[in-house]
């Protein structure tokens, strides 16, 4: 009999597979750049090119441990589902092996919003309207795909070296609101063993940023973008959250 392991499993390398892939053995590590709860950042040179990327590799083990499949595979759907946008960071596929799964995204050179702003905010509110257009122009893009980002804040936000252009990262929590098929198929699964409970289908987001309906697991889509947003600006022009309980 099928274990409710391996069909998740199953699942989550079946989604892996499809579009864009990579050979891990054409890249090198240069060195590990963030250690998360769930995933790891790694800058690599491609051995060709000497071009520097970005993996962002999940172990496998705790994907599953976590019941975090879902994040994985909406993360791969929405970066198959975006094309070139000047305020999204590129990806160029996905790979995995035994024991993890991989994830090759263009390298950018600055450091996220959150450093930016920390303690005062950003310099004037001229700053905060050029910054801010470039974030609405990303997350109007994403809606247009019918796509909530549902995870937007500062640690989310790159600022390229040169401060003129933000990139906008990080799709786990994202989800196409045109195509709920996958997220069916693992509430089914899930089912099987009464875990059900442990699927929080709409808890997604960060504390501070997060809309109440989140908050409360229930339906979310591209209006709890909103509230997010609402929440990053003044976020932007104080330093901190609107809301800090």
């Amino acid at each position: 009999m099928v274990s409710v392991e391996d069909e998740l499993d199953k699942l989550l390398d079946e989604q892996m597979t499809k579009g864009k892939t990579f050979n891990l053995g054409d890249y090198v590590s240069l060195e590990i750049i963030y250690i998360g709860n769930l995933s790891e950042i790694s800058l690599v040179e491609n051995k060709t090119s000497m071009k520097k990327f970005i993996i962002k590799s999940y172990q496998k083990k705790k994907i599953h441990q976590l019941y975090k499949e879902m994040e994985l595979i909406n993360e791969k759907n929405t970066d198959e589902k975006i094309k070139d946008n000047t305020n999204i960071i590129s990806y160029y596929g996905t790979t995995k092996d035994e024991f993890k799964i991989y994830f090759l995204y263009e390298y950018i050179k600055g450091e996220d919003l959150q450093k930016k702003i920390l303690n005062y905010g950003l310099k004037s509110e001229k700053l905060v309207k050029f910054y801010f257009i470039q974030i609405l122009n990303s997350i109007k893009y994403l809606h247009s795909l019918n796509i909530p980002h549902r995870d937007i804040k500062p640690d989310n936000i790159i600022i390229t070296d040169d401060e003129k252009t933000i990139k906008l990262i990080d799709f786990g929590s994202s989800c196409d609101l045109s195509d709920l098929t996958n997220e069916k198929k693992y509430e089914e699964i899930l089912k099987k063993e009464k875990l059900s409970k442990k699927f929080f289908k709409y808890f997604v987001g960060t504390p501070g940023f997060i809309a109440p309906e989140c908050i409360h697991n229930k339906f979310s889509d591209k209006r709890s973008d909103y509230w997010s947003l609402g929440c990053l600006l003044y976020n932007l022009l104080t330093g901190f959250p609107p809301f800090l309980g």
